[in-house]
């Protein structure tokens, strides 16, 4: 996974066939859905977007909490 990937919406998956196996379990609703949802949710709820981090070997998420109006 790059970081053009992630803003882009990309799907990049290191095993494609576990990928697929666990779509078609049921276990994931749709590829390259879940970072756009989550970005959405975030964004209503009034949280600041998250923050990525990319390493060779990982990917790394932070999702901070949103700030009070009143401080």
């Amino acid at each position: 996974m790059t970081p053009e990937a992630v803003s882009d919406g990309d799907t990049d998956y290191r095993n494609p066939l576990l990928a697929e196996i666990i779509a078609n379990l049921g276990f994931a609703q749709r590829f390259g859905l879940g970072i756009p949802l989550a970005n959405r949710a975030l964004t209503d709820n009034g949280n600041p977007p998250p923050e990525f981090g990319f390493l060779p070997e990982l990917v790394t998420v932070t999702v901070r909490a949103r700030r009070d109006p009143r401080t």
